[in-house]
């Protein structure tokens, strides 16, 4: 009889071990809005990946109905409210029905995300915030509810089992803020380097890539670039592709009158498949005062285009294989940007160091680090705290110090040039 027993014992126990082997975590991806931005690309590239582990179940949250096709049909799709009391309260009953095993809170610029950390954590859910932009986001919206929303982060963040940011840098900084483990993570690439071949760049079409946003992205500042090189190649073409902003779309149609480029500047608006556009492209510029990991820089890169930009010290992706200028500097981004245009060889050679400094970034490697994370979430602070540690992100006091001073001033003087670009009335001023 106590041969058989055993016997069941053991039984059970593989029985047991092999439910324990099944068992998969499941992790919620938390996106309110899906409107064809980067944050939108990160989730849809990286839910795709990480559905593709046997260890992990994986679900978006958003409000939004007609959500993208290019979602893995392996990730379930849950639709919530959006009104803010409706949308916590069904959170809840989805941590509850699902048993979602991990929370990822995406909505970065939204107090509801603070929210969503708080009550998820009050539950006794696993949450993961995702910074998606960089924290001197915050400088250049001074005096606004925007500003004031990191003092609600700061909060849910020392809340929230770990924060994921798109810099060394921005993981220092919140890490002096509070949060409680801040981990470096790179976006996931939009494509596979190795699968395209660098361009020809034969043509001289300049590509704007960003939607219309006057603090961030500045598409009129390109229009002013472009027209200073304009008189000297007749032949270039600026083209602006992105979501549009019908006022300040209109405030950059009638600068390009007042420039006389309107005949070589193309508004394209929102691409969904930005490949041809990409392929039709010789050189990339951006203007943006601020960014996280910018998609658009790794996608140009794939494809060996060069591309001049104001220079974010903290940003990753671009401390190699870009043509970086002072911020706001708009003679000297003109003057590299002619350089380029002037010479098809020196366009292919920065065009190269473009594509071979995606090295650094592999999706293969990026997913890895998610799937760590993953784990690590679920085992607790001290396999976190390892896991940072494995990854040797440490940037010096010294520099975040320096880059904050800098961004510091760069933001006090677009607060002084933002003022004089409105009247009284809240119309541009052209």
């Amino acid at each position: 009889m106590m041969f058989i027993f055993l016997k069941l014992l053991a039984a059970e126990e593989i029985k047991d071990e092999k439910q324990n082997k099944m068992h998969k975590i499941k992790v919620a991806f938390i996106l309110l809005e899906f409107l064809g931005g980067g944050s939108e690309r990160v989730t849809e590239l990286l839910t795709r990946e990480l559905s593709l582990k046997e260890n992990l179940e994986l679900f978006i949250i958003t409000t939004t109905r007609e959500i993208s096709n290019n979602i893995s049909p392996r990730v379930k799709i849950i639709i919530i409210p959006t009104n803010t009391t409706d949308a916590i309260q069904t959170l809840i009953n989805i941590k509850k029905n699902y048993g979602i095993d991990i929370f990822v809170c995406q909505d970065y610029w939204k107090a509801i995300n603070a929210q969503f950390i708080d009550i998820l954590k009050s539950f006794g859910a696993k949450v993961i915030a995702f910074e998606h932009n960089s924290f001197f986001t915050y400088l250049y919206y001074a005096g606004t509810e925007r500003s004031d929303l990191k003092y609600k982060m700061m909060k849910a963040y020392a809340k929230a089992d770990a924060l994921i940011c798109l810099s060394r840098t921005d993981a220092r900084i919140w890490s002096l803020l509070g949060a409680r483990e801040a981990i470096y993570i790179p976006n996931l690439l939009t494509f596979e380097p190795s699968k395209f071949k660098a361009q020809l760049l034969t043509n001289k079409n300049v590509l704007f890539n960003g939607r219309f946003d006057l603090v961030q992205k500045r598409p009129h500042v390109a229009i002013e670039v472009f027209a200073k090189v304009y008189q000297h190649h007749p032949d270039a073409r600026l083209q602006i592709l992105g979501n549009q902003d019908e006022q300040y779309k209109q405030y950059c149609q009638r600068l390009t009158t007042r420039l006389n480029v309107t005949k070589a500047v193309d508004f394209i608006g929102y691409q969904k498949d930005i490949q041809p556009i990409l392929k039709n492209s010789a050189v990339m510029i951006m203007t943006s005062q601020f960014e996280g990991f910018p998609m658009v820089i790794p996608e140009a890169k794939t494809f060996g285009i060069p591309i001049v930009m104001m220079k974010l010290d903290y940003c990753e992706v671009t401390q190699e294989g870009v043509i970086n200028v002072e911020k706001n500097n708009i003679d000297a981004m003109a003057e590299q940007l002619k350089l380029l245009l002037d010479d098809v060889s020196y366009r292919r050679k920065k065009g190269r160091e473009a594509k071979e400094s995606l090295v650094k970034f592999s999706n293969a490697d990026i997913v890895s680090r998610w799937d760590k994370l993953i784990k690590a979430v679920m085992e607790g602070d001290d396999q976190i705290k390892e896991l940072i540690q494995s990854l040797n992100q440490e940037i010096s006091d010294e520099i975040v110090a320096q880059i904050s001073e800098d961004e510091q001033k760069h933001a006090l003087l677009w607060e002084e040039f933002h003022q004089t670009l409105f009247d009284e009335n809240g119309e541009y001023i052209d």
